[in-house]
């Protein structure tokens, strides 16, 4: 199946249908590039070369992008084995959108939407009932030329064996790992990912913890493979999209017990009204210049050169591979630093155990997510096994049942602590 991808159409000129089109040249794999008119496209695709972080190494190949529009050039669509959407995630515009190349859809060609915010299955029913079976959804974590991850999601009507080619084709042609997540609301990463953003930022804030201490903190905690990892995958993201994000997750999570937690700080708002965006503008919450890291400064609300102040427990408890040594550590550590360490993870812990039922098909899933979007070493459930199953379970219990963590919703534990290591 991976071969029987020749063309791919991009329904939309975001940044991520751009991406997505410079990652299809990136293998010489002709795309065309579809929007109201063809110069709108066609000022995308020049765009392109702009992006930051690059969405293509080598700008030559962007050649294989075309600039489309779909009022003159529908007729192309036919030729094309993969069809991206990605519209504005909005219903009416999706069901637009759908009605104008509905007949332009060949029979065995993929339909996949990039949408996370939207229910596959709602949108599935606004196409012809012929092509539902080619429809499916298509996560992809941002930007999608660095990120190892691909979430897909079967809506009722999905043929099996089609979802299963797609998944070949991300695999052995663009080298990516592959999740199936549940018809829910931001799928599995984007729900956990935003989440534990969240939980960094909340804690870190409520008990005054400079953001590069934080990230650091949790970084060597978890064993991650970059340094600063946390808000530098934010400043990726851009702190006006993760900001985009969060609304419009509490917007739709309206059944979510933490749903009051899904909001950014009034810093946060402050650095996008400066235009201090993340990596597209240099700067976000880090910033490099001459050679040197600089970090936002909560207090101060200016930047400041990035420090590693981690006190001596810290730095003993972080620098240990065993797991279960770290949690029992951790646990008997009363400095500020240990306690948003363990703050955070039990907020996240407890958070992702009760959704898991819901958004993932098993912990394997789930903890694919936490090592190849965020770069950890070890899973969320890799570490609760590792840790001594009962041991962590009896604290987060004790924690819930004392008003420590963010919901007194029960804690939803694994059916058995044996889990299988990714």
């Amino acid at each position: 199946m991976q071969d029987k991808i020749k063309q791919v159409a991009i329904l939309g000129t975001s940044i991520l249908g751009i991406e997505l089109a410079a990652l299809m040249a990136e293998i010489e794999i002709p795309v065309l590039i579809y929007d109201e008119s063809s110069d709108v496209a066609s000022f995308a695709i020049n765009g392109a070369k702009q992006l930051e972080p690059p969405c293509i190494d080598d700008f030559t190949k962007l050649k294989y992008l075309r600039a489309v529009s779909f009022s003159h050039d529908l007729a192309l669509l036919q030729q094309c084995d993969l069809i991206i959407d990605c519209i504005n995630e909005q219903l009416d515009w999706k069901n637009h959108y759908y009605k104008i190349i509905a007949n332009h859809v060949k029979e065995g060609a993929i339909l996949a939407t990039t949408t996370s915010s939207l229910s596959i299955n709602v949108l599935a029913k606004l196409l012809p009932e012929k092509i539902r079976s080619q429809f499916c959804g298509m996560h992809c974590f941002h930007p999608p030329h660095y990120s190892y991850l691909v979430e897909l999601i079967a809506a009722d009507t999905t043929n099996k064996m089609l979802i299963k080619n797609l998944e070949i084709f991300w695999r052995k042609k663009l080298g990516k790992k592959i999740l199936y997540a549940k018809d829910t609301p931001y799928f599995i990463g984007k729900r956990l990912g935003v989440f534990f953003i969240l939980m960094v930022i909340h804690h870190a804030d409520k008990l005054g913890l400079p953001l590069d201490v934080a990230d650091l903190l949790l970084s060597k905690f978890i064993g991650s493979k970059r340094k600063n990892n946390i808000f530098e995958i934010t400043d990726i993201v851009g702190l006006d999209e993760f900001a985009k994000i969060t609304s419009s997750m509490a917007k739709v999570l309206v059944d979510d017990p933490w749903r009051n937690c899904f909001r950014v700080p009034e810093w946060i708002t402050h650095l996008i009204s400066r235009g201090f965006v993340g990596e597209r503008t240099k700067q976000g919450i880090y910033k490099h210049n001459d050679g040197k890291v600089f970090v936002f400064d909560v207090k101060q609300h200016d930047y400041r050169v990035i420090a590693s102040n981690l006190n001596q427990d810290m730095k003993f408890l972080t620098s240990q591979d065993n797991f279960q040594l770290k949690f029992s550590l951790l646990k008997t550590n009363s400095t500020l630093q240990g306690k948003f360490i363990w703050a955070v993870l039990r907020d996240v812990f407890h958070y992702t155990s009760y959704h898991l039922p819901m958004i993932a098909n098993n912990y394997r899933d789930v903890d694919l997510i936490w090592k190849f979007a965020f770069s950890w070493e070890n899973g969320l459930f890799e570490m609760w096994q590792a840790a001594g199953g009962k041991f962590l379970t009896d604290w987060l219990v004790e924690d819930i049942k004392n008003g420590n963590s963010l919901s007194t919703k029960q804690l939803v534990t694994p059916d058995h602590l044996e889990l299988t290591v990714c």
